[in-house]
């Protein structure tokens, strides 16, 4: 057993990892134990570090290697495997004891399971529908890229479920006392509720409502990101903004690595034709305006500021680099990664001129002590 221990860090989300794959004795790797370190060092390794970066979180590994010696797992493999919140399973060669472990891992945690695999392993059909990472050792980075979006996204949705078990069960419940405590649905506990989340959405209209009835910020549409922005957007649409249409833009993280080249890298979440489709008929809706839009874009939390960055380029590339955005979300896991888009808050927004709110006061709304909103997603904190 190897492990490599996250730095410690003040303020930040601690997590266990822990890594199973096989040592390379069985050929499961054409180059042996030397391929089995690289696979780890180069690739799943890189990968977490770019999650931490991303995440403001700390991840503590543990490696788990088969060194050809049938059925021996220990308890304190099992140990990990039940005490990770985080677990990667290399399937290459396919590894019985990996598998196994595999099996033990699903029937004890809801999440957060990934699988990787080279090109040349087939996947068995009980666990085809759920998602595996393909790599190649000559070009790591596109699975490197893969593995950190991944753990992102299962990080930010908290009721997620990528257990065959958990899926089939959904009531079924594993309590160890210590060590986990394993449900379906998300826990509950220090959860927003949802009186809050009424208030905050208040908060949102009461700001945008003076400028709406007075004419200085009318926006040609409101746009929410993915499913938590699309739900503040529907709101304001409804109770402020009344009259204007309601779109969504989909932040695509579920990217396979061979679409990834072919896409702007500058907003790869958005450059599909989903969105682009969405943005066209802003434009045919509005043909005089050419490029002097201004839009509305919403969001329920800013995990980090990347995704909002992506839209923002995303929406100029198509609706013209004039285009005025004023982005506000409900809540952010970090106010400092707002900074990289101050001028498209409410008191950047046209240097402040149409909202009249202190910076302090606006990104004091943004903060909550709470791990989940009240439909579970989790807001990234402890």
């Amino acid at each position: 057993m190897n492990s490599m221990s996250a730095d410690k860090k003040e303020g930040v989300h601690k997590l266990k990892c822990f890594v199973m794959m096989p040592f390379g004795s069985n050929e499961e790797y054409s180059r042996g134990n030397t391929e089995s370190n690289y696979v780890y060092n180069y690739i799943i390794l890189p990968g977490i570090k770019e999650f931490e970066g991303k995440s403001n979180t700390c991840v503590n590994i543990t490696r788990e290697v088969d060194k050809n010696i049938s059925g021996s797992i220990t308890k304190g493999i099992l140990k990990s495997i039940a005490s990770a919140e985080i677990c990667i399973v290399d399937i290459t060669g396919q590894n019985p004891n990996v598998f196994f472990e595999l099996g033990i891992r699903y029937s004890l945690r809801q999440k957060t399971t990934i699988l990787l695999k080279q090109s040349d392993t087939p996947i068995p059909f009980d666990i085809q529908g759920y998602r595996c990472i393909t790599y190649d050792c000559f070009t790591p980075g596109p699975a490197i890229s893969e593995l950190s979006d991944f753990l992102l996204s299962s990080y930010i949705d908290a009721a997620s479920v990528d257990s065959l078990i958990f899926e089939t069960f959904p009531k079924m419940q594993v309590n160890i006392p210590g060590i986990l405590t394993s449900f379906k649905a998300p826990i509950y506990i220090n959860t927003l509720s949802w009186a809050d989340w009424w208030e905050r959405l208040r908060e949102v209209s009461s700001l945008l409502r003076g400028p709406f009835d007075n004419g200085y910020f009318v926006p040609e549409a409101i746009l929410g990101i993915s499913n938590g922005g699309l739900v503040l957007a529907d709101f304001l649409g409804r109770e402020v903004l009344k009259g204007k249409p309601i779109l969504s833009l989909w932040a695509n993280r579920w990217l396979d690595a061979n679409s990834k080249s072919s896409l702007d890298q500058a907003c790869i979440y958005f450059d599909n034709e989903y969105n682009k489709s969405t943005l066209r008929t802003i434009k045919e809706m509005h043909p005089n305006k050419k490029d002097s839009f201004t839009i509305l874009l919403t969001d329920d939390i800013v995990f980090t500021s990347n995704t909002i960055n992506q839209a923002i380029i995303f929406i100029k590339r198509e609706l013209g680099v004039s285009c005025k955005i004023l982005f506000t979300p409900m809540y952010a896991n970090n106010i400092d990664y707002l900074n990289s888009i101050s001028n498209n808050l409410p008191f950047g927004y046209e240097d402040g001129r149409i909202f009249g709110i202190r910076r302090e006061d606006y990104l004091s709304q943004l903060t909550t002590p709470k791990n989940f909103l009240p439909y579970g997603k989790s807001l990234g904190r402890e």
